[in-house]
């Protein structure tokens, strides 16, 4: 189950990374912004790679 869920996961990722969205959060959530961030390079990336 958990090889499902890394894989969904990792999918989302790779969908996420081919899009040119800016996400945007009146909130202060600049830790979970920078975190998404990390996480779109590192897809892309792989995804390049």
């Amino acid at each position: 189950m958990a090889e499902l869920k890394q894989e969904s996961e990792k999918l989302l990722l790779q969908q996420l990374a081919s899009t040119e969205a800016v996400v945007w959060s009146p909130y202060d959530a600049h830790e979970a912004a920078q975190t998404l961030s990390e996480l779109l390079t590192t897809a892309k990336q792989e995804g390049n790679a």
